[in-house]
């Protein structure tokens, strides 16, 4: 077990006493089947809670005239919050701060972006295992809107 030609990758990835760590986040059912939620690496600590920025993405993806959405966390006045990036519909015009209101009866506050700002598309890179959304870019490009210079950790 582990990854193909990649003996560094499957040391880090298994541990000393033979789990695999997938870095998926989820819940375990009474069944003993599992519900993923998000990988570990994108999920944001929000409000003191660890959340899947695709359930804040699902709940933006509901709302009318939206056809796509993304949620990054940045530094906010001194305090980590989720921003969204969305796509509207093919004709449709939604208003950002509608969506946001709309957010507040689904949504813990906690949970509710700061910001919405609307893209034509989000920026993706191809990679051996399909197209990915460049979470790091969406960051940089909301520090942008913030008027932030964006760190290069």
């Amino acid at each position: 077990m582990g990854y193909l030609n990649n003996p560094v990758a499957t040391n880090q990835a298994i541990s000393a006493d033979g789990w695999f760590s997938t870095g998926d986040i989820g819940t375990l059912r009474a069944d003993g089947s599992f519900v993923y939620l998000t990988r570990a690496g994108d999920a944001i600590r929000l409000g003191g809670y660890l959340v899947a920025p695709a359930e804040i993405e699902e709940v933006i993806k509901a709302q009318p005239g939206v056809a796509a959405a993304q949620v990054v966390a940045v530094d906010l006045d001194g305090k980590t919050r989720a921003v969204a990036f969305a796509i509207a519909q093919p004709g449709a015009e939604p208003d950002a701060q509608a969506v946001i209101d709309a957010l507040r009866d689904r949504l813990a506050a906690f949970k509710v972006p700061a910001r919405l700002w609307w893209v034509d598309a989000f920026p993706v890179v191809n990679s051996a295992n399909g197209t990915k959304i460049q979470r790091n870019r969406l960051r940089e490009m909301a520090q942008a809107h913030l008027g932030q210079v964006p760190s290069r950790d």
